[in-house]
């Protein structure tokens, strides 16, 4: 009898019915072949993916046709740039910055309704709010745990590009014109954020406080 650390990581769903499980390596994105060694559960250098049927391409479990898997994305860039606003305009005191970190988690949750676009939009939020709240440190006391959400957000955005990339290689798509920009730009805003977040809880901390860590599935 097989024990779980011998059998095949499984897919979400078993693909819903309409795509292959398939696996690769977490790094590199290549997909395993029958001559490498088999991606079991609890390896932490591969994950299993759905190669999803062409009427079906877009979502994680190719739950939804891709018609329908657009129409989720338009309606998620509306309430990305929305709530985009709404954090350009609204005065930053506790209660509201506490309102919009739940609100970009909220908007953020479903990584593979994420375009190109709203990935970025998402990460200049995080960014922005980050630099409110060390702005206002003497009037605006979260947690490192109130302000969770954010690193969270930023981990789906990165989770968004990843799978998209690793999707599209399955497919054998290649990165449309219109997402290159924004794909780049999301590499090297990423990594400004987190450091700008990293600021942020290190300007937070007493002498002799011990520091917080943050674990996330795409970075820590």
């Amino acid at each position: 009898r097989l024990s779980e650390s011998d059998t095949p990581k499984p897919c979400s769903a078993n693909c819903s019915g309409h795509g292959a499980c398939t696996h690769v390596l977490k790094d590199s994105r290549q997909m395993i072949s029958a001559d490498m060694p088999p991606c079991l559960t609890g390896a932490i250098d591969c994950i299993a993916v759905c190669a999803c049927d062409a009427d079906y391409f877009g979502s994680d479990t190719c739950e939804v046709t891709t018609e329908e898997f657009l129409l989720r994305q338009e309606s998620r860039d509306a309430v990305v740039s929305g709530l985009q606003r709404l954090v350009g305009l609204e005065n930053p005191d506790e209660q509201t910055i506490s309102g919009w970190v739940n609100s970009v988690g909220q908007v953020s949750q479903v990584s593979a309704e994420l375009t190109s676009a709203s990935a970025v939009a998402v990460l200049s939020m995080v960014d922005s709010i980050t630099a409110v709240t060390k702005q206002n440190a003497d009037s605006v006391q979260l947690s490192a745990d109130g302000l969770a959400g954010l690193l969270r957000a930023v981990n789906s955005v990165a989770e968004s590009r990843s799978k998209a990339d690793i999707r599209r290689r399955l497919a054998g798509r290649s990165l449309a014109a219109n997402e290159s920009t924004a794909a780049v730009i999301g590499v090297d805003t990423t990594a400004n954020v987190l450091n700008n977040f990293g600021e942020l809880m290190a300007q937070s901390m007493l002498p002799g406080q011990t520091a917080t860590e943050f674990t996330q599935g795409e970075f820590r």
